[in-house]
């Protein structure tokens, strides 16, 4: 019933938080979330499973512990941990599920492992997905886990071998990537490639948004649905791009860089139903 917010901040609500910091909504104020991280850290991501709430970023130290961009506050005991010996570069998304967690971002190896921008953490160990991610920009910047699959999000040509432009699939159970269609164009002339900012799962469908006007060679603008089997446009979309999405079983909220959804007027927000 609480919230958790993060990011470059110091205080929230007048409360030091050190990057992340919790609303209680039957307090309605601000908290530190077992005393935050150290040093000028920034969160880039969050995750949370269980009682665990994962953060990753650009940090080495969380509640005093020793930590390499990614680590894990526990609800019950109020206490940060390290996930091994981490990552060697930032962290910019994670998904969590059952015994696993999967992170990506600007990093080649994890627990001293090579790992290229992608890694999963199985409670004990590190390991890496494949050969990783063959990247020619941000590189990964959207995890999602719908099933026994992790869909991945960002700005690259390929998963490991497998030609995959801006989004792909890694079955945990095969451990092989599989490419769903990428992704293509995108709302200003000139740029470099197309990018995934966002991914979001209802249960059933896989909602994919960012910088982009095809997905599968279907004309979506900014988002579209992949049902695993084939993708299709949410109305007109919308006219820039989307950083940040929000699926609930009958509705999707996206936030972005635009002011036209579904060619009617929207600031920078609008509700999907």
């Amino acid at each position: 019933g609480d919230g958790i917010a993060a990011g470059h901040d110091r205080e929230a609500g007048g409360v030091r938080g050190n990057a992340v910091s919790r609303w209680s909504n039957a307090a309605g104020a601000w908290s530190a979330v077992g005393g935050g991280l150290g040093g000028d850290a920034s969160v880039y991501a969050l995750a949370m499973y269980g009682s665990d709430l994962y953060a990753g970023g650009a940090f080495t130290d969380a509640g005093g512990v020793s930590v390499a961009n990614i680590a894990r506050w526990n609800s019950a005991s109020g206490a940060w941990s390290p996930l091994g010996s981490g990552a060697n570069g930032f962290v910019s998304a994670i998904a969590a599920g059952p015994g696993k967690v999967y992170i990506g971002g600007g990093f080649q190896q994890a627990g001293g492992a090579p790992a290229n921008y992608l890694a999963e953490w199985d409670g004990v160990s590190w390991k890496p997905l494949g050969d990783g991610v063959i990247s020619y920009g941000p590189s990964v910047l959207a995890l999602e886990l719908l099933g026994d699959d992790l869909f991945i999000g960002g700005q690259f040509t390929s998963l490991s071998g497998t030609i995959a432009t801006s989004i792909g699939r890694w079955n945990t159970l095969a451990r092989q990537y599989y490419d769903i269609g990428g992704v293509g164009g995108c709302f200003k002339t000139g740029c470099l490639a197309p990018r995934v900012n966002a991914l979001k799962s209802n249960g059933a469908e896989l909602f994919v948004a960012g910088d982009f006007t095809t997905a599968g060679g279907v004309p979506a603008s900014g988002i579209a649905a992949w049902n695993g089997a084939s993708w299709s446009a949410l109305g007109a979309g919308v006219n820039g791009p989307i950083y940040g999405i929000a699926a609930g079983p009958f509705e999707l909220f996206a936030a972005g860089a635009f002011t036209m959804a579904g060619g009617a007027p929207a600031n920078h927000i609008a509700r999907w139903d």
